[in-house]
């Protein structure tokens, strides 16, 4: 049998610790450093039984990611347990922007486009963006995801539009960060076909599911945009962690620190605790400030501590006998109206099964600081959450007008949640994987800090990262004969 550690027991190492014992010649085994497993998907119930969640609220079921995270789901058994929420309904269609302190509605059909306020100026932006073709990026250059939008749109899309979508995405300024890893689908657009509208006219988004499975016909039928779990996100990396803990193939350590990992043969091992693990191969799904402190690599090492992260206070917040006078997803707010507040989920409106039977109830997310969290709160470790209070209710007060006092409040204090993507990330990933191709390192990287931080991201692409294993393990048992 082939030995492969996997080191982290976020949702990238649940779910490549599931790819590899799929193969009944491989020996899994999974070290966590916490007690817990799940990573940053962590969902909490108060007393009165409402939910609220810690980390990511939503997984996201466009394109192939979204068919390929189905069929995992459909595997480990737990499709009856789904809460989708369809493309008609108000959290998929309605998103706000806040806007001189009030909240401005983002236009997300065809119909709420030509009824906008701006639709003029608007459409005088991209009717110019269309015929744009002499500012064509070369393909192998980098540039932030502002100077893009506002190379391709203008001023106001890139301060309205770039600046809070990636305070919401990645809790960071779009003057700093990567168009080629936060949108390449964008530049794509631009690359291919002269003009990011015109890629987005050609390219078609119906096909979302198109493997023939009962699970993806019913996402097909009923639109779904986003989903959920009947005990909050956090069912998904429970449900991954039960199926491999009743695998023969499988061991599964919690409280299980790692402090140093080899990946040169002859000697490659991972050893925590009081523990060394000889393997044959070990897959990382640490955060690379992490894994750079115990990989025995320096180069490696060196590349891995450039990528910074940024800190999120979360506060979750319900009123009770409060009704939220709009529906939606949320707001964003952009850097221009309070660089500390992020923006607000409308939790109660994307998932109102999470709230208390009890009584009628608001509840909230309110996101704050990401890049700007030391400018306005400290250290993420001595600040005062008081202070955190008091600018996240300010803000629930100045864009939806309720100013009752909370029935309940959570603050989270999320440290170096978020990777943050700065121009050249690409390169840098790239990097690692020519430094681990050309000295036959046997190792493999997946999690958010490479190429895509959201939940579907992390599966799909330690899915297709673990794909290749299962060729050594093959290798491996036809040799034996």
């Amino acid at each position: 049998m082939v030995k492969f550690c996997v080191v982290g027991g976020g949702i990238a190492g649940l779910v490549a610790a599931h790819n590899l014992s799929l193969n009944p010649q491989a020996n899994v085994v999974l070290l966590e450093a916490t007690n817990r497993f799940g990573g940053w998907i962590q969902t909490k119930t108060r007393a009165n039984s409402s939910k609220y969640e810690e980390g990511p609220r939503t997984m996201r079921v466009a394109g192939q990611n979204g068919e390929r995270c189905l069929s995992l789901i459909d595997d480990i058994a737990i499709s009856s347990q789904l809460k989708p929420v369809t493309r008609t309904h108000p959290s998929a269609k309605k998103r706000f922007i806040a806007q001189n302190g009030e909240l401005m509605a983002m236009p997300t059909s065809l119909k709420s486009f030509l009824t906008h306020p701006k639709f003029l100026k608007w459409s005088k932006a991209l009717l110019k963006e269309r015929w744009l073709t002499t500012c064509r990026v070369n393909p192998a250059q980098d540039e932030t995801v502002y100077n893009f939008f506002n190379r391709r749109f203008g001023k106001e899309i890139a301060e309205l539009v770039s600046d809070p979508l990636c305070r919401g995405i990645s809790a960071s300024d779009c003057r700093s960060l990567s168009v080629q890893s936060m949108f390449p689908t964008l530049q794509n657009y631009e690359l291919d076909y002269g003009s990011v509208s015109k890629g987005v006219r050609k390219d078609d988004p119906g096909k979302y599911f198109a493997t023939e499975s009962a699970l993806n016909e019913r996402a097909n039928e009923e639109r779904w945009s986003m989903l959920s779990f009947s005990e909050g996100m956090e069912q998904l990396p429970q449900a991954l962690l039960n199926v491999l803990i009743d695998k023969e193939n499988v061991e599964v350590y919690d409280n299980a620190a790692v402090h140093r990992i080899r990946v040169k043969e002859p000697n490659v091992s991972v050893e925590y605790n009081d523990q060394t693990i000889y393997c044959d191969h070990v897959i990382s799904a640490l955060p690379t400030h992490v894994l750079s402190e115990v990989i025995e690599h320096n180069e490696l090492s060196e590349e891995l501590a450039c990528i910074d992260y940024v800190d999120v206070a979360l506060v979750s917040i319900e009123f009770k006998d409060v009704k939220l006078e709009m529906e939606g997803f949320g707001c964003l707010i952009p850097s221009s109206e309070d660089p500390a507040v992020l923006g607000i989920t409308f939790d109660s409106c994307i998932f109102p099964e999470f709230s208390t039977t009890e009584y009628p109830s608001t509840r909230l997310s309110v996101m704050l600081g990401g890049q700007w969290f030391r400018e306005h709160f400290g250290d993420i470790r001595t600040c005062d959450q008081d202070v955190i209070i008091k600018k996240s209710l300010a803000a629930v007060k100045q864009y939806l007008k309720i100013s009752d006092v909370p029935s309940n409040l959570e603050v989270s204090l999320l440290e170096k949640c978020i990777p943050h993507y700065t121009v050249g990330h690409r390169y840098r990933v790239d990097k690692f994987n020519r430094i681990i191709t050309d000295e036959r390192l046997k190792l493999t990287l997946v999690g958010a800090g490479y190429l895509g931080a959201g939940v579907a991201d992390c599966i799909t692409k330690a899915i297709d990262a673990t794909e290749p294993l299962h060729h050594k393990v093959n290798d491996a048992h036809f040799s034996i004969w």
